[in-house]
């Protein structure tokens, strides 16, 4: 687990939330730190799309392939896929993240939740916490993130435009990140914890970032000890 903390770095925290979608043009997906398989895996991406190399699609199928990237990666190259209009044929409706987003204190808590048992929060006062799946610890919660969200996504259409990027104060957003796109549904949070649909999601996302603040909390003491 990575605690840390953005205070004072707006900018810095609003990019890093940006990378939780999986849905940045390449140029930018690379600017970010990654493991080094994911690394030249995009770099090869990159000069592929330069050269407008026919083995594009094959280089984007492999990775989205690849369960040994984390889903973040695999569900880039899916989006970076249809930004040059060759949208994989094995791209599913399937929901294999989640990003919750609520606006509150007058900035943005940002919850995301992967398959493969990645999640990430950034705290609207500047906090944040990256979980790598070091144990098993939190599968149980990332599970019941997961499983709501594949609950609601059959009532749920895909969204065509540009991700939205703002939210009013008070709103909620509740992002389904799935290999053809994002769907997602936004309302009052009062509105969406009264929802039959959304409220499962958003408790099941609640109790995973208070476990991730608590464990945060837990480890910061522990070095200060």
């Amino acid at each position: 687990m990575i605690a840390g903390t953005t205070e004072g770095r707006k900018s810095e925290m609003n990019s890093l939330r940006d990378t939780v979608f999986g849905d940045l043009n390449l140029t930018d997906w690379l600017a970010y730190p990654a493991t080094h398989a994911a690394a030249v895996a995009f770099g090869e991406v990159k000069e592929l799309a330069a050269a407008d190399d026919p083995g594009l699609s094959g280089a984007l199928s492999q990775i989205a392939g690849d369960q040994t990237l984390e889903t973040r990666h695999r569900l880039e190259a899916h989006h970076i896929a249809r930004i040059f209009g060759q949208p994989l044929k094995d791209a599913r409706y399937e929901a294999w993240g989640v990003v919750v987003e609520a606006s509150v204190h007058g900035g943005l808590d940002t919850l995301a939740a992967y398959q493969d048992y990645f999640a990430h929060y950034y705290n609207f006062a500047g906090g944040s916490v990256v979980w790598e799946n070091p144990d098993q610890s939190l599968h149980p919660l990332i599970d019941d993130v997961i499983d709501a969200a594949r609950s609601a996504l059959p009532r749920i259409g895909l969204w065509e435009g540009p991700r939205r990027t703002t939210l009013e104060q008070g709103w909620g957003r509740l992002n389904i990140l799935t290999p053809q796109g994002l769907c997602f549904g936004e309302a009052p949070l009062q509105t969406l914890d009264q929802d039959i649909i959304a409220r499962p999601l958003l408790h099941a996302a609640t109790r995973l970032m208070k476990e991730l603040t608590a464990m945060a909390s837990s480890e910061r003491n522990a070095r200060k000890s």
